[in-house]
Protein backbone atom coordinates (compact mmCIF):
# COMPACT_ATOMS: atom_id res chain seq x y z
CA UNK A 1 0.00 0.00 0.00
CA UNK A 2 1.55 3.16 -0.99
CA UNK A 3 1.56 6.86 1.12
CA UNK A 4 -1.46 8.31 0.21
CA UNK A 5 -1.10 10.97 -2.71
CA UNK A 6 -2.66 14.23 -0.89
CA UNK A 7 -0.09 16.65 -0.36
CA UNK A 8 3.39 17.54 -1.58
CA UNK A 9 5.78 14.72 -0.90
CA UNK A 10 9.45 15.10 0.76
CA UNK A 11 12.59 14.17 -1.33
CA UNK A 12 14.86 11.24 -1.00
CA UNK A 13 17.47 14.69 0.89
CA UNK A 14 14.78 16.49 2.33
CA UNK A 15 14.31 12.91 4.15
CA UNK A 16 17.96 12.64 5.14
CA UNK A 17 17.97 16.50 6.47
CA UNK A 18 15.01 15.62 8.54
CA UNK A 19 16.71 12.78 9.71
CA UNK A 20 20.08 14.93 10.75
CA UNK A 21 18.18 16.88 12.80
CA UNK A 22 16.55 14.69 14.70
CA UNK A 23 19.97 13.27 15.62
CA UNK A 24 20.75 16.79 16.55
CA UNK A 25 17.92 16.76 18.86
CA UNK A 26 18.76 16.19 22.90
CA UNK A 27 16.25 13.23 22.99
CA UNK A 28 18.27 11.07 19.88
CA UNK A 29 21.89 13.01 21.04
CA UNK A 30 21.71 10.66 24.32
CA UNK A 31 20.80 7.41 22.53
CA UNK A 32 22.70 5.79 19.77
CA UNK A 33 20.35 2.57 20.00
CA UNK A 34 17.86 4.62 18.98
CA UNK A 35 19.98 6.63 16.05
CA UNK A 36 21.12 3.10 14.80
CA UNK A 37 17.26 1.81 14.24
CA UNK A 38 15.50 4.50 13.04
CA UNK A 39 18.68 4.76 10.43
CA UNK A 40 18.50 1.36 9.43
CA UNK A 41 14.86 1.74 8.76
CA UNK A 42 14.73 4.91 6.87
CA UNK A 43 17.17 3.91 4.86
CA UNK A 44 15.78 0.45 4.00
CA UNK A 45 12.58 2.50 2.76
CA UNK A 46 14.03 4.78 0.90
CA UNK A 47 16.34 2.09 -0.43
CA UNK A 48 12.81 1.01 -1.78
CA UNK A 49 13.18 -2.52 0.46
CA UNK A 50 10.29 -1.72 3.02
CA UNK A 51 8.41 -4.59 2.86
CA UNK A 52 11.76 -6.97 4.62
CA UNK A 53 11.79 -4.53 7.41
CA UNK A 54 10.98 -6.94 10.16
CA UNK A 55 11.71 -7.59 13.49
CA UNK A 56 14.53 -10.64 12.60
CA UNK A 57 16.20 -8.18 9.89
CA UNK A 58 16.27 -5.24 12.39
CA UNK A 59 17.76 -7.52 15.33
CA UNK A 60 20.18 -8.79 12.88
CA UNK A 61 21.34 -5.60 10.75
CA UNK A 62 21.05 -3.37 14.13
CA UNK A 63 21.91 -5.46 16.77
CA UNK A 64 24.12 -8.47 14.83
CA UNK A 65 21.54 -11.03 16.75
CA UNK A 66 21.44 -14.60 15.02
CA UNK A 67 18.36 -14.90 13.20
CA UNK A 68 18.64 -18.70 13.86
CA UNK A 69 18.46 -18.74 17.43
CA UNK A 70 15.86 -17.98 19.56
CA UNK A 71 16.81 -15.83 21.95
CA UNK A 72 14.38 -13.02 22.40
CA UNK A 73 15.95 -10.63 19.87
CA UNK A 74 12.27 -9.72 18.59
CA UNK A 75 11.39 -9.09 22.04
CA UNK A 76 13.85 -6.43 22.38
CA UNK A 77 13.01 -5.01 18.71
CA UNK A 78 9.95 -4.45 19.83
CA UNK A 79 10.50 -2.95 23.06
CA UNK A 80 12.92 -0.39 21.17
CA UNK A 81 10.36 0.06 18.78
CA UNK A 82 7.71 1.73 21.10
CA UNK A 83 10.78 3.53 22.28
CA UNK A 84 11.53 5.34 19.54
CA UNK A 85 7.79 6.19 18.51
CA UNK A 86 7.60 7.84 22.05
CA UNK A 87 10.87 9.60 21.19
CA UNK A 88 9.58 10.98 17.90
CA UNK A 89 5.80 11.94 19.17
CA UNK A 90 7.54 13.47 22.11
CA UNK A 91 10.09 15.39 19.80
CA UNK A 92 7.43 16.73 17.31
CA UNK A 93 4.93 18.09 20.24
CA UNK A 94 8.08 20.19 21.67
CA UNK A 95 11.35 21.24 19.76
CA UNK A 96 10.63 19.88 16.51
CA UNK A 97 6.89 21.39 16.03
CA UNK A 98 7.97 23.14 12.96
CA UNK A 99 10.09 20.24 11.30
CA UNK A 100 9.55 20.74 7.44
CA UNK A 101 9.01 16.78 7.56
CA UNK A 102 8.35 14.70 10.10
CA UNK A 103 9.26 10.78 10.59
CA UNK A 104 6.83 8.80 12.12
CA UNK A 105 6.45 4.74 12.71
CA UNK A 106 3.10 3.68 13.05
CA UNK A 107 1.84 1.09 15.19
CA UNK A 108 2.35 -2.32 14.29
CA UNK A 109 5.23 -1.64 12.02
CA UNK A 110 8.67 -0.61 11.73
CA UNK A 111 8.01 1.33 8.64
CA UNK A 112 8.45 4.88 8.72
CA UNK A 113 6.68 7.22 6.65
CA UNK A 114 7.08 11.01 6.18
CA UNK A 115 4.82 14.05 6.71
CA UNK A 116 5.21 17.09 4.93
CA UNK A 117 4.21 20.06 7.00
CA UNK A 118 4.68 22.45 4.00
CA UNK A 119 5.72 22.37 0.66
CA UNK A 120 9.76 21.55 0.09
CA UNK A 121 11.80 20.58 -2.92
CA UNK A 122 10.65 20.09 -5.72
CA UNK A 123 12.70 17.21 -6.47
CA UNK A 124 10.82 14.26 -8.04
CA UNK A 125 8.00 12.64 -5.49
CA UNK A 126 9.34 9.20 -3.43
CA UNK A 127 7.03 6.89 -3.26
CA UNK A 128 6.98 5.30 0.42
CA UNK A 129 5.53 1.69 0.19
CA UNK A 130 4.30 0.48 3.70
CA UNK A 131 5.31 -2.91 4.56
CA UNK A 132 3.24 -5.25 2.95
CA UNK A 133 3.05 -7.89 5.92
CA UNK A 134 3.94 -5.31 9.03
CA UNK A 135 4.59 -7.00 12.48
CA UNK A 136 1.78 -8.22 14.58
CA UNK A 137 0.22 -5.67 16.52
CA UNK A 138 1.24 -7.46 19.86
CA UNK A 139 1.73 -5.40 22.99
CA UNK A 140 5.33 -5.99 24.67
CA UNK A 141 3.41 -8.50 27.16
CA UNK A 142 2.53 -10.81 24.36
CA UNK A 143 6.00 -10.67 23.07
CA UNK A 144 7.39 -11.84 26.35
CA UNK A 145 5.08 -14.45 27.77
CA UNK A 146 2.55 -14.96 24.80
CA UNK A 147 -0.75 -16.79 25.41
CA UNK A 148 -0.69 -16.70 29.06
CA UNK A 149 -0.30 -13.12 29.71
CA UNK A 150 -3.44 -12.81 27.84
CA UNK A 151 -5.08 -15.57 29.83
CA UNK A 152 -4.01 -13.83 33.00
CA UNK A 153 -5.21 -10.62 32.16
CA UNK A 154 -8.69 -12.00 30.92
CA UNK A 155 -8.67 -12.92 34.59
CA UNK A 156 -7.69 -9.95 36.15
CA UNK A 157 -10.55 -8.37 34.31
CA UNK A 158 -13.27 -11.45 35.04
CA UNK A 159 -11.91 -12.03 38.55
CA UNK A 160 -9.89 -9.12 40.08
CA UNK A 161 -7.02 -9.67 41.78
CA UNK A 162 -7.29 -11.03 44.94
CA UNK A 163 -7.65 -8.27 48.07
CA UNK A 164 -7.40 -8.12 51.46
CA UNK A 165 -9.03 -4.73 51.85
CA UNK A 166 -8.02 -2.80 55.12
CA UNK A 167 -8.92 0.57 54.33
CA UNK A 168 -11.07 2.27 51.91
CA UNK A 169 -10.97 2.42 48.42
CA UNK A 170 -11.27 5.16 45.67
CA UNK A 171 -13.93 7.26 46.88
CA UNK A 172 -17.51 7.79 45.11
CA UNK A 173 -16.47 11.50 44.79
CA UNK A 174 -12.84 10.51 43.35
CA UNK A 175 -14.34 8.15 40.66
CA UNK A 176 -17.24 10.78 39.83
CA UNK A 177 -14.91 13.56 39.63
CA UNK A 178 -12.54 11.58 36.89
CA UNK A 179 -15.39 10.68 34.85
CA UNK A 180 -16.10 14.64 35.17
CA UNK A 181 -12.97 14.51 33.48
CA UNK A 182 -13.60 12.30 30.97
CA UNK A 183 -14.86 8.57 30.81
CA UNK A 184 -11.29 7.29 28.99
CA UNK A 185 -9.35 8.49 32.01
CA UNK A 186 -11.89 6.86 35.15
CA UNK A 187 -11.04 3.42 32.81
CA UNK A 188 -7.70 4.45 33.05
CA UNK A 189 -7.68 4.46 36.74
CA UNK A 190 -10.07 1.15 37.35
CA UNK A 191 -6.62 -0.28 34.91
CA UNK A 192 -4.02 1.29 36.91
CA UNK A 193 -5.33 -0.16 39.91
CA UNK A 194 -5.82 -4.06 38.39
CA UNK A 195 -2.41 -3.52 37.04
CA UNK A 196 -0.95 -2.19 40.81
CA UNK A 197 -2.94 -5.59 42.27
CA UNK A 198 -0.40 -7.74 39.78
CA UNK A 199 2.72 -6.11 40.94
CA UNK A 200 3.52 -9.20 43.55
CA UNK A 201 5.04 -11.46 43.68
CA UNK A 202 7.54 -9.69 41.86
CA UNK A 203 9.67 -12.62 40.76
CA UNK A 204 7.35 -13.51 38.58
CA UNK A 205 8.05 -12.58 35.40
CA UNK A 206 4.74 -13.73 34.00
CA UNK A 207 3.09 -11.70 36.39
CA UNK A 208 4.76 -8.58 35.52
CA UNK A 209 4.41 -8.78 31.85
CA UNK A 210 0.63 -8.97 32.58
CA UNK A 211 0.84 -6.10 35.09
CA UNK A 212 2.36 -3.88 31.63
CA UNK A 213 0.07 -4.56 29.41
CA UNK A 214 -2.43 -3.47 31.77
CA UNK A 215 -0.64 -0.18 32.65
CA UNK A 216 0.10 0.30 28.78
CA UNK A 217 -3.36 -0.13 28.41
CA UNK A 218 -4.22 3.31 30.40
CA UNK A 219 -1.61 5.27 29.18
CA UNK A 220 -3.14 4.84 25.79
CA UNK A 221 -6.55 5.38 27.11
CA UNK A 222 -5.29 8.61 29.04
CA UNK A 223 -1.74 9.33 28.08
CA UNK A 224 -1.89 12.79 30.48
CA UNK A 225 -2.55 10.37 33.74
CA UNK A 226 0.17 9.72 35.23
CA UNK A 227 -0.85 6.74 36.93
CA UNK A 228 -0.31 4.23 34.12
CA UNK A 229 3.01 5.23 33.50
CA UNK A 230 4.25 4.70 37.21
CA UNK A 231 3.29 1.33 37.02
CA UNK A 232 4.86 0.48 33.63
CA UNK A 233 7.65 2.40 35.42
CA UNK A 234 7.55 -0.44 38.10
CA UNK A 235 6.85 -3.58 36.15
CA UNK A 236 9.15 -2.65 33.31
CA UNK A 237 12.22 -2.09 35.70
CA UNK A 238 11.14 -5.48 37.41
CA UNK A 239 11.08 -7.26 34.09
CA UNK A 240 14.51 -5.91 33.33
CA UNK A 241 15.87 -7.07 36.76
CA UNK A 242 14.08 -10.59 36.46
CA UNK A 243 15.86 -10.55 32.60
CA UNK A 244 18.77 -12.85 31.97
CA UNK A 245 18.90 -11.26 28.43
CA UNK A 246 21.58 -8.34 28.52
CA UNK A 247 19.85 -6.66 25.18
CA UNK A 248 16.59 -7.32 26.49
CA UNK A 249 17.67 -5.97 29.89
CA UNK A 250 18.65 -2.84 28.29
CA UNK A 251 16.02 -2.12 26.58
CA UNK A 252 13.27 -2.89 29.47
CA UNK A 253 15.60 -0.16 31.72
CA UNK A 254 15.02 2.43 29.06
CA UNK A 255 11.68 1.84 28.23
CA UNK A 256 10.93 1.71 32.36
CA UNK A 257 13.12 4.95 32.62
CA UNK A 258 10.87 6.51 30.37
CA UNK A 259 7.53 5.82 32.01
CA UNK A 260 8.92 6.73 35.14
CA UNK A 261 9.90 10.33 34.47
CA UNK A 262 7.08 10.84 32.21
CA UNK A 263 4.80 10.06 35.41
CA UNK A 264 7.48 12.50 37.31
CA UNK A 265 6.79 15.19 34.71
CA UNK A 266 3.02 14.74 34.73
CA UNK A 267 2.73 14.49 38.54
CA UNK A 268 6.32 15.70 40.32
CA UNK A 269 4.68 15.51 43.99
CA UNK A 270 2.80 12.88 43.67
CA UNK A 271 3.92 9.46 45.62
CA UNK A 272 3.07 6.65 43.22
CA UNK A 273 5.28 8.81 40.28
CA UNK A 274 8.21 9.14 42.66
CA UNK A 275 8.41 5.80 43.38
CA UNK A 276 8.31 4.66 39.77
CA UNK A 277 11.95 6.69 39.45
CA UNK A 278 13.03 5.30 42.66
CA UNK A 279 12.75 1.43 41.44
CA UNK A 280 13.38 2.63 38.06
CA UNK A 281 17.14 3.91 39.41
CA UNK A 282 17.44 0.91 41.87
CA UNK A 283 17.28 -1.18 38.14
CA UNK A 284 19.61 1.01 36.70
CA UNK A 285 22.23 0.35 39.70
CA UNK A 286 21.96 3.90 41.06
CA UNK A 287 21.35 2.47 44.88
CA UNK A 288 21.49 5.64 46.95
CA UNK A 289 19.77 7.00 44.26
CA UNK A 290 16.89 5.10 44.08
CA UNK A 291 17.17 4.86 48.54
CA UNK A 292 16.64 8.70 48.39
CA UNK A 293 13.91 8.79 45.60
CA UNK A 294 11.93 6.01 47.97
CA UNK A 295 12.06 7.91 51.05
CA UNK A 296 10.56 10.68 49.23
CA UNK A 297 7.66 8.83 47.61
CA UNK A 298 6.93 7.49 51.31
CA UNK A 299 6.79 11.21 52.45
CA UNK A 300 4.96 12.01 49.56
CA UNK A 301 2.47 9.64 49.98
CA UNK A 302 2.60 7.66 53.66
CA UNK A 303 -0.54 5.65 53.57
CA UNK A 304 -0.14 4.44 49.78
CA UNK A 305 0.09 0.59 50.00
CA UNK A 306 2.30 0.03 46.82
CA UNK A 307 4.30 2.95 47.84
CA UNK A 308 4.85 1.69 51.09
CA UNK A 309 5.77 -1.89 49.51
CA UNK A 310 8.35 -0.91 47.15
CA UNK A 311 9.87 1.44 49.51
CA UNK A 312 10.25 -1.42 51.75
CA UNK A 313 11.46 -3.44 48.84
CA UNK A 314 14.68 -1.21 48.03
CA UNK A 315 15.18 -0.77 51.95
CA UNK A 316 15.69 -4.60 52.21
CA UNK A 317 17.51 -4.89 49.20
CA UNK A 318 19.82 -1.67 49.99
CA UNK A 319 20.46 -3.24 53.35
CA UNK A 320 18.19 -0.79 55.25
CA UNK A 321 16.29 -3.33 57.56
CA UNK A 322 14.92 -1.28 59.71
CA UNK A 323 13.29 1.06 57.55
CA UNK A 324 12.32 -1.74 55.70
CA UNK A 325 10.27 -3.02 58.53
CA UNK A 326 8.88 0.67 59.40
CA UNK A 327 7.60 0.83 55.89
CA UNK A 328 5.76 -2.69 55.79
CA UNK A 329 5.12 -2.88 59.54
CA UNK A 330 1.60 -5.22 59.62
CA UNK A 331 -0.21 -2.23 62.04
CA UNK A 332 0.96 0.74 59.94
CA UNK A 333 -1.92 2.59 58.53
CA UNK A 334 -2.55 2.11 54.42
CA UNK A 335 -4.68 2.63 52.16
CA UNK A 336 -5.04 -0.37 49.66
CA UNK A 337 -7.75 0.59 46.92
CA UNK A 338 -9.30 -2.42 47.82
CA UNK A 339 -6.05 -4.27 46.45
CA UNK A 340 -3.88 -7.08 48.17
CA UNK A 341 -0.34 -6.14 49.02
CA UNK A 342 2.62 -7.81 49.78
CA UNK A 343 3.97 -5.92 53.18
CA UNK A 344 3.76 -8.71 55.27
CA UNK A 345 6.09 -11.18 52.82
CA UNK A 346 8.27 -7.90 53.01
CA UNK A 347 8.28 -7.41 56.44
CA UNK A 348 9.17 -11.07 57.23
CA UNK A 349 12.24 -10.75 54.54
CA UNK A 350 13.61 -7.88 56.73
CA UNK A 351 13.23 -9.20 59.90
CA UNK A 352 14.86 -12.51 57.98
CA UNK A 353 17.85 -10.43 57.28
CA UNK A 354 17.49 -8.98 60.65
CA UNK A 355 18.09 -12.12 61.88
CA UNK A 356 14.72 -11.51 64.29
CA UNK A 357 13.40 -15.34 62.35
CA UNK A 358 10.67 -15.50 64.77
CA UNK A 359 9.09 -12.44 63.62
CA UNK A 360 10.08 -13.51 60.03
CA UNK A 361 8.12 -16.91 60.39
CA UNK A 362 5.02 -14.99 61.74
CA UNK A 363 4.75 -12.64 59.07
CA UNK A 364 5.07 -15.20 56.74
CA UNK A 365 2.58 -17.47 58.13
CA UNK A 366 0.17 -14.41 58.50
CA UNK A 367 0.41 -13.43 54.76
CA UNK A 368 -0.25 -16.50 54.16
CA UNK A 369 -3.53 -17.09 55.77
CA UNK A 370 -4.93 -13.86 55.14
CA UNK A 371 -4.00 -14.48 51.47
CA UNK A 372 -0.86 -12.07 50.21
CA UNK A 373 0.82 -13.34 47.12
CA UNK A 374 2.77 -17.20 47.69
CA UNK A 375 5.97 -17.22 45.43
CA UNK A 376 8.54 -19.67 45.18
CA UNK A 377 10.48 -17.12 46.97
CA UNK A 378 7.98 -17.19 50.05
CA UNK A 379 8.82 -21.16 50.30
CA UNK A 380 12.70 -20.23 50.20
CA UNK A 381 12.16 -17.31 52.85
CA UNK A 382 10.62 -20.09 55.08
CA UNK A 383 13.25 -22.18 54.10
CA UNK A 384 16.49 -20.29 55.21
CA UNK A 385 14.55 -18.93 58.03
CA UNK A 386 13.95 -22.20 59.44
CA UNK A 387 17.22 -23.63 58.86
CA UNK A 388 18.93 -20.66 60.68
CA UNK A 389 16.94 -20.96 63.51
CA UNK A 390 17.83 -25.05 63.49
CA UNK A 391 14.44 -26.08 62.68
CA UNK A 392 16.62 -28.28 60.39
CA UNK A 393 13.37 -31.03 60.14
CA UNK A 394 10.67 -28.09 59.54
CA UNK A 395 13.27 -26.70 56.97
CA UNK A 396 13.87 -29.84 55.15
CA UNK A 397 10.06 -30.02 54.48
CA UNK A 398 10.10 -26.46 53.17
CA UNK A 399 13.22 -27.23 51.06
CA UNK A 400 11.31 -30.35 49.59
CA UNK A 401 7.72 -28.04 49.11
CA UNK A 402 10.22 -25.82 47.11
CA UNK A 403 11.83 -28.40 44.67
CA UNK A 404 9.07 -29.88 44.26
CA UNK A 405 6.27 -26.77 43.40
CA UNK A 406 8.57 -24.72 41.58
CA UNK A 407 11.67 -27.27 39.72
CA UNK A 408 12.61 -24.84 37.57
CA UNK A 409 12.28 -21.24 38.91
CA UNK A 410 15.90 -19.48 38.39
CA UNK A 411 16.14 -19.11 42.06
CA UNK A 412 19.95 -18.44 41.90
CA UNK A 413 19.86 -15.82 39.23
CA UNK A 414 16.65 -14.44 40.89
CA UNK A 415 18.59 -13.50 43.95
CA UNK A 416 21.64 -12.50 41.92
CA UNK A 417 19.59 -10.01 40.17
CA UNK A 418 17.71 -8.58 43.16
CA UNK A 419 20.42 -8.17 45.44
CA UNK A 420 23.09 -6.11 44.84
CA UNK A 421 25.70 -7.91 47.61
CA UNK A 422 26.26 -10.96 46.68
CA UNK A 423 27.53 -12.06 49.91
CA UNK A 424 23.38 -11.75 50.93
CA UNK A 425 22.20 -14.04 48.11
CA UNK A 426 25.11 -16.52 48.24
CA UNK A 427 24.21 -17.04 52.01
CA UNK A 428 20.64 -17.34 51.27
CA UNK A 429 21.53 -20.30 48.76
CA UNK A 430 23.82 -21.63 51.02
CA UNK A 431 21.06 -21.89 53.97
CA UNK A 432 18.98 -23.87 51.39
CA UNK A 433 21.71 -26.12 50.88
CA UNK A 434 22.11 -27.30 54.23
CA UNK A 435 18.25 -27.49 53.75
CA UNK A 436 18.69 -30.04 51.43
CA UNK A 437 17.73 -28.06 48.07
CA UNK A 438 19.30 -28.33 45.27
CA UNK A 439 19.65 -26.00 42.16
CA UNK A 440 18.38 -27.22 39.17
CA UNK A 441 20.39 -27.71 35.95
CA UNK A 442 19.69 -24.25 34.29
CA UNK A 443 20.99 -22.83 37.72
CA UNK A 444 24.39 -23.13 39.47
CA UNK A 445 24.73 -22.61 43.60
CA UNK A 446 27.88 -20.46 43.40
CA UNK A 447 27.62 -16.79 43.27
CA UNK A 448 30.60 -16.46 41.41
Amino acid sequence: MEQQKNGPYPSAQDIQTALAQLFESSAFARSERMRAFLEYVVTETLAGRSSSIRAKTIAHDVYGRDPSQEDYSENIVRVDARRLRRLLEEHYAEDGVSALVKIRIAKGTYVPTFEVARPVSEEPVLQVAAAPHGTPKVPLVSALVGGFALAAVTAVFLFGPSSQATTKQTSSAERVALFEKSGAVLQADNLCRQGRGTLFPIADAANQAVATDVFLRAVELAPDYPCGFAGAGHSLATQALLSQDPALRDALLGQASEMAHRAQSLAPADGWAVSAVAWSAYANGRLERASELSKLSEQLSPRDGNVLDFHGVISVLTGNYDEARRATDPVRPRDTNGLGHAHRNIYGVASFHAKDYDAAIEAWGDAIRLGEPVSALTLMYLTAAHQARGDTHVAAEFARDLQAGWPSFPLVGALKSFYPDDRVSSGIVDLLIEAGWRPSQNQSASSD
